[in-house]
């Protein structure tokens, strides 16, 4: 694939041209002029000698919005940022770390003090939504490969993430644009909602939280991903016993306490 089909498939991002006029300088692949290695019509190529890598990007997109987004963060604040979700769904005592392995690839290394067990390493997994992995993973290794972690990326970027990519300074994160992330992507993010807001009514440290309050929370959840272009308003709406079988398993326990 030309570097042009890369871009506008969301498996590059802009500034990765630079890598590419890298190579034809040092290897005059096949002898190939750079317009050709680009994959540039005469204008596209003209206006990236005039204008650079801004104006070739608004030439390719076409005043579109492009299906993909390229988030790029250094090692240090994607640490930070993986480290503070860490904080927020599994609470304190745990360390997060990033390598870079070959090529492209990299993965997160989890320590805690902790003793690990079964029940330990499901929480974790469930926690992070961790992809395709044996829940019992923590019980014999730490490392989670990248290719795990879109879910927890998703978290982070609050996009829906397909791909990722180390370099020596940080990673590039290949997400979805908001106006094309999936119905699936759209249905997860409603279910954690509805999940958490769950949770919270059976749970006595949010005592303001009941079955009137979480229908109100997940409208206007529902209501900032119709905003987004996320949810469609035919399927906007919350009926107003949407909890009420949370609330009345509540009430139950507490009698029979």
């Amino acid at each position: 694939m030309t570097f042009k089909e890369l871009f506008q498939t969301g498996q590059c991002s802009i500034s990765a041209i630079d890598a590419w006029v890298e190579i034809w300088h040092k290897e005059k692949v096949a002898r190939q002029s750079l317009q050709d290695l680009l994959g540039l019509t005469d204008k596209e190529y003209g206006v990236w000698l005039m204008q650079g890598n801004a104006g070739l990007a608004q030439l390719l997109n076409d005043g579109h919005t492009p299906e993909y987004e390229t988030v790029y963060l250094g090692w240090d604040e994607l640490t930070a940022q993986l480290q503070e979700i860490v904080n927020t769904e599994l609470g304190s005592g745990y360390t997060v770390s990033l390598h870079r392995q070959d090529y492209y690839y990299w993965d997160m290394q989890i320590k805690t003090d902790q003793e690990m067990d079964e029940t330990l390493s499901e929480k974790i997994c469930e926690r992070l939504d961790l992809q395709d992995v044996d829940v019992l993973m923590f019980l014999d290794d730490d490392c989670v490969d990248s290719s795990h972690l879109f879910a927890l990326l998703s978290k982070l970027t609050h996009r829906e993430v397909s791909s990722s990519h180390a370099d020596d300074y940080g990673v590039w994160i290949i997400c979805k644009s908001l106006v094309w992330s999936s119905p699936e992507f759209t249905e997860h993010l409603l279910t954690k909602c509805e999940k958490r807001l769950r949770c919270e009514i059976k749970n006595q440290h949010y005592s303001v939280v009941n079955p009137d309050t979480a229908c109100h929370q997940l409208f206007g959840f529902m209501e900032a991903l119709t905003m987004l272009g996320l949810l469609s308003r035919d399927k906007f709406f919350v009926m107003p016993d949407h909890f009420a079988d949370t609330g009345a398993a509540q009430e139950v326990r507490q009698d029979e306490m």
